[in-house]
């Protein structure tokens, strides 16, 4: 009988054998799903990751990297009548990230923006004609410019609490602002400016998204974007049409809101936190009414935040999406963080009856579903395992449907994690 052979400790270098799977997006019809893998490059002294988009069939097989081999690429996403795909994309180092659109049944990715500071973020209008995206600009450019003797360009002079971010480097002199371009191309058109950021001061996954005509965009800022402490503790939803007029704050919630998502139903729903316990606060579900800003929590009657709590390193960040609305207005699914895991949930925004979507081991990352909500794709992980993509549709359990690491990992040991209690001070089990 074969001796079975003893499994390796994790060792520095299989760090480059690792796959890091992230941003997965079903197409409209369900048919194929598109995400992100990146992994650290065996050939370049820069320390650094490469990405590229990867396409499989949502039934299985058909795996096959679509973007081009000497490019990075990233933040994949269908249009709304899943003719095409757009993503960003950038060459080398000191180029900037752009947006290019790439037919969903093939051909070549042809090129949409050149904005000098590049893209970072991107959103499609209801209707496929227009594309919202966030880009870098420096508000204090011209302020510098009328100066008798300006600092040298590498020179900072940091008067904020928020000027640098992991990932990110300095934000300095850069403020996230939206911009709107032509599907089909042109030049595009810059809606927002100034000393603030969309999104507030910190990095968000959901902080714009257009109204059901689009005609108008509701994104999230803070109200008092000088004010360090205030500004870590409240951004507000504001609306503007998208020819840049009739900007306004929308909402006085006093909190922080970190997503916000148009409803089918014509309603917002929007995830935050009122701040009462500061940053230990939970993070709820809310309703918000699109022409007066006035709020109400969706009471599920389950004590956990919503979104993703959990740390780990072992990832990459992507678009959440979330939360999900079902296309009659009724349902929602979001991420809670339940103990030690992520856990997928069914909202019943009429009644608030949650229902739990995945396992209470296994954490999912990211989702993404149909409009119907008859397929999603979710990334999941656990203690054990390294994210890879699931397939649910219909009434039938989810199913895998990608293994990049699992060859790695059946020859290295895992060790899983083990479940620590404590009793806080009002009894409570933690």
């Amino acid at each position: 009988m074969a001796r079975k052979k003893k499994k390796r400790p994790f060792a520095p270098t299989d760090l480059r054998r690792l796959q890091f799977v992230s941003d997965p997006k079903i197409h409209p019809q369900g048919e194929q799903v598109v995400f992100v893998v990146r992994r650290a490059d065996d050939g370049d002294d820069k320390n650094r990751y490469r990405s590229k988009i990867w396409r499989i069939n949502a039934r299985g097989g058909g795996l096959r990297r679509i973007s081009a081999e000497d490019r990075d690429a990233e933040a994949p996403l269908w249009s709304p009548d899943g003719q095409q795909l757009l993503f960003l994309s950038k060459h080398g180092e000191d180029e900037k990230k752009q947006i290019y659109l790439l037919p969903a049944d093939g051909g070549e990715a042809q090129l949409l923006t050149s904005i000098d500071t590049g893209v970072r973020w991107a959103e499609w209008s209801p209707d496929g004609r227009s594309i919202a995206c966030l880009s870098d600009i420096d508000p204090r450019k011209k302020a510098r410019s009328r100066e008798a003797r300006p600092l040298a360009d590498d020179v900072q002079v940091i008067d904020t609490a928020f000027w640098q971010f992991n990932g990110l480097g300095s934000r300095i002199d850069k403020r996230h602002h939206l911009f709107v371009i032509p599907a089909r191309g042109g030049r595009p058109r810059q809606l927002s400016d100034g000393l603030w950021s969309i999104g507030g001061p910190f990095p968000l996954s959901e902080p714009v998204c257009f109204g059901l005509d689009g005609q108008w965009l509701y994104y999230l800022a803070t109200p008092d974007p000088a004010d360090d402490w205030a500004a870590a503790r409240r951004v507000e939803i504001f609306v503007i049409r998208r020819d840049g007029k009739e900007r306004r704050q929308l909402t006085d919630f006093g909190g922080m809101f970190n997503a916000v998502r148009m409803s089918p139903a014509g309603e917002l729903l929007a995830i935050g936190s009122l701040m009462e316990q500061g940053w230990a606060s939970p993070n709820r579900l809310w309703s918000v009414d699109p022409e007066t800003g006035t709020t109400r929590p969706v009471e599920t009657g389950v004590d956990r935040s919503m979104g993703d709590a959990i740390n780990c390193d072992v990832r990459f960040p992507g678009r959440q999406h979330e939360p999900w609305i079902s296309s009659d207005g009724r349902r929602a699914l979001v991420r809670v963080t339940d103990r030690a895991a992520v856990r997928l949930a069914e909202i019943n925004l009429e009644s608030g009856a949650l229902s739990w979507s995945s396992p209470e081991d296994v954490s999912v990352l990211a989702f993404h579903s149909t409009p119907d909500g008859a397929s999603r794709v979710e990334l999941r992980t656990s203690m054990t395992e390294l994210p890879e993509l699931w397939v649910a549709a219909g009434d039938a359990p989810p199913r895998r449907l990608t293994k990049l690491n699992d060859r790695l990992l059946a020859q290295r040991q895992v060790f899983p994690g083990l479940p620590a209690n404590v009793t806080a001070s009002d009894g409570a089990q933690v």
